[in-house]
């Protein structure tokens, strides 16, 4: 069997949808037997991001260019027919040319319920494509059961058409307590004393705005006095954030690193006192599960998929209601036994979720499509 992977995104430091595919592509390379696997990268070099094992049966090879359009319409179904491929496997967009199945990726359709929250292009780009492949895959992989139900009753997809492959925290999230490292981290970093930490892409979807507001409410009340570190780089319609930031007396307490490497990022979230997510919408949402394999506290939204993946393992709030964000924050990381707590329990969760598990059901999904 011969299955294509377009890994276009491996190295464009897209967040989740980098992070999906870099650890499913490492699993599976682990699990085959007989397939073959072609990688299809925008530069060659890019391979070498993911470890990979079973070399015989991996063919890696390059679009050769980071143009999208170059991409879809001559190098992905040129190298489809070439290498005869029985499945493809593409992340929200879709073929130009149907030539073999096509199994497609959507882990959220966000786009269809908060528009504004995207420029226009990627709102145009978003409307004709995602439903596009919607319709066009044999088999859709979404993230979470509310993502399923979500895409199933918004483009009037069979349920069954959907399979669920839950994302899993990579091995590098885990609970470190080597001070030297945690120390180095905080200096690289600029972190003096105890800190919040949210983690995600600055974009209008992440709600980071409340959550500045609740944090700068809550240092004027004088009810926390922890910094608070950002992690991610720009996205989109961010400009409003930092203008916001820099206008606060907290403006320095407020931290951004921009993008970090998976080693830092374990590192910060060792270091966090709590951990805070007030996304408004996720079709699964790493970072809470990265917390908790570190065995740090969150603090999360009650809303979409987050409750299916914390379970009983975090404190949840009303993501609009900054009250209630300030509420959570303040009652967890000054209450010593909840923050125990949470930590404990947060380990336990995590290890429901395995890359592992993900790759063995993306083989299934890949071999029943041809059987």
């Amino acid at each position: 069997m011969k299955i294509g992977i377009d890994a276009h995104v491996i190295g464009d430091k897209s967040g989740g949808n980098e992070t999906y595919y870099r650890n499913l592509i490492e699993q599976i390379t682990k699990l085959i037997t007989d397939e073959e696997i072609y990688l299809y990268f925008n530069d060659l070099k890019k391979s070498s991001l993911i470890n990979i094992d079973n070399e015989n049966n991996i063919k890696i090879k390059s679009f050769k260019t980071s143009n999208a359009v170059k991409r879809y319409m001559k190098y992905l179904p040129d190298y489809v027919q070439k290498d005869k491929l029985d499945v493809l496997h593409l992340q929200y967009f879709p073929a130009i040319r149907k030539k073999c199945k096509i199994i497609g990726t959507i882990h959220d359709i966000s786009f269809e319920h908060y528009p504004q929250y995207f420029t226009k292009k990627n709102l145009l780009m978003n409307k004709i494509l995602i439903p596009a492949l919607a319709k066009q895959a044999d088999k859709i992989l979404t993230v979470s059961n509310f993502s399923k139900q979500d895409i199933s009753n918004k483009y009037g997809i069979d349920p069954d058409k959907i399979v669920v492959t839950y994302l899993a925290a990579s091995e590098k999230y885990k609970v470190i307590k080597n001070y030297e490292l945690l120390s180095q981290v905080r200096k690289k970093f600029n972190i003096n004393g105890e800190f919040l930490l949210t983690v995600g892409n600055l974009q209008p979807r992440k709600n980071l705005s409340r959550l500045f507001t609740a944090y700068i409410n809550l240092r004027n009340k004088k009810m926390i006095d922890e910094k608070l570190v950002v992690v991610g780089k720009k996205a989109w319609l961010f400009n409003d954030i930092f203008k916001f930031v820099n206008e606060s007396k907290y403006k320095d307490d407020i931290i951004f690193t921009d993008y970090v490497s998976e080693e830092d990022l374990a590192l910060l979230y060792n270091a966090a006192k709590l951990f805070v997510y007030p996304s408004v919408f996720e079709g699964f949402g790493l970072p809470p599960l990265e917390a908790m394999s570190c065995g740090t506290p969150v603090v999360t939204s009650n809303i979409t998929s987050i409750p299916e993946v914390t379970g009983n393992a975090a404190v949840l709030f009303n993501p609009w209601n900054v009250e209630d964000m300030e509420e959570k924050i303040v009652t967890t990381i000054n209450n010593k036994d909840m923050i125990n707590k949470l930590s404990e329990l947060g380990l336990k969760r995590s290890l429901d979720f395995s890359w592992k598990k993900t790759a063995q059901i993306t083989l299934e999904a890949y071999h029943g499509m041809v059987t």
